[in-house]
């Protein structure tokens, strides 16, 4: 004590100091859980994608010997999680640097400059030289079809998550100075993206996944709400996530249930649901991570921080990987070996794409960087 009171620039120094070191500890804390979360997401993208061959309308060039529907509400839950979760950690990140370190809440034109760098240049590059070629020769797209589907963004294969990322950032940057986190804010962005869906919906318009973008702004602000919320909760996690689950499992029925009916009303009452169902799960799921941070798997497994490390560019590539190993193995394995190969090889496939690009600046470059 006397010598806080004898050195006091010494003792500023060591409290400076200490506070720093948690900082950047909790700096690392934040990315790592972000890092596990997307790597988790990565998996399960791949592993939807491979399933919705099963249910025999996803693919045209060939159809699977015998359709296996049950597959299919795998799927269905998987697609109520893998996207959501994506932009649900992008929210996250966006939040946390604005209210951090200040970001995105200067030169309007600078942000968007970076973020397009990040977004659109690996959309315009993977369009051109993968998704597009494959277009060509499996589904025989013509010019109007390149027109329609990838420059007007309306149906860009996976690409539409890049379009839809960067519409939903642009909101949040024009009004995330004025936006303050809270049960209201949140209550007002979910009915205004829900009802500018259905507008949308109504409208028949989805140019650069406008319509999309609408359905996923209250995840990405819930991103945010995680984000400061998370030291409040640590002690809880294990009865937030037993809450949660029984929740997510009742409205995922009820969602499941509506969208069998077909009516107007349901078809309605389903994109109401559809963020409710999404927030819930990847609140679960968060939770799950952050209780599990503390084992380190994830650090000490070179496989999964090698995926870990390049989930972004193995979502770019492996929907044109599953249609190769859909077509080679259909029909000469078992469906669930099948199923399993063509999971693991699209990995494994976009994982060495990303490696060989990476090597080369213009393809550091076409990747995001």
């Amino acid at each position: 004590m006397q010598g806080v009171i004898r050195y006091p620039f010494i003792s500023c120094l060591c409290l400076v100091a200490q506070r720093k070191g948690m900082d950047i500890k909790m700096k690392n804390d934040e990315f790592r859980i972000i890092k596990q979360c997307k790597t988790i997401m990565t998996f399960c993208v791949v592993f939807y994608h491979s399933c919705l061959f099963w249910g025999g309308e996803w693919f045209k060039l060939v159809q699977p010997q015998q359709v296996h529907k049950n597959i299919l509400i795998v799927a269905e839950v998987l697609g109520t999680i893998h996207v959501p979760m994506f932009v649900m950690c992008s929210g996250y990140l966006f939040f946390y640097m604005k209210r951090s370190y200040g970001r995105y809440m200067g030169n309007f034109r600078i942000e968007l400059l970076h973020r397009a760098k990040r977004l659109l240049v690996p959309y315009i590059a993977v369009s051109l030289f993968w998704c597009i070629p494959f277009d060509i020769y499996l589904n025989r797209l013509k010019c109007k079809g390149i027109v329609w589907n990838y420059l007007l963004g309306n149906s860009p294969s996976q690409l539409w998550f890049l379009l839809m990322l960067f519409v939903v950032f642009c909101f949040f940057l024009l009004v995330g100075k004025n936006l303050r986190i809270s049960i209201r804010s949140v209550l007002a962005v979910y009915f205004f993206s829900v009802i500018g869906s259905l507008v949308c919906i109504k409208l028949r318009f989805n140019c650069f996944q406008v319509q999309s973008a609408f359905r996923y702004m209250p995840i990405f602000l819930w991103g945010g709400v995680l984000q400061i919320k998370k030291n409040q909760w640590t002690q809880e996690f294990r009865k937030i996530v037993i809450v949660l689950g029984f929740s997510s499992l009742i409205v995922f029925i009820i969602y499941h249930a509506l969208g069998l009916n077909g009516s107007l009303v349901a078809k309605v009452l389903v994109h109401f649901l559809f963020p409710i169902l999404s927030i819930i799960e990847i609140t679960a799921i968060w939770c799950i991570a952050k209780m599990f941070q503390q084992y380190g798997f994830w650090d000490n497994n070179r496989i999964v921080r090698t995926i870990a490390d390049n989930s972004f560019p193995i979502y770019l590539f492996h929907q044109q990987w599953i249609y190769i190993f859909t077509v080679l193995l259909n029909g000469r394995v078992h469906w669930v070996i099948q199923l399993l190969l063509t999971f693991l090889l699209s990995i494994i496939c976009s994982l060495v794409m990303t490696v060989i690009l990476k090597k080369n600046v213009w393809g550091k470059m076409a990747i995001g960087g």
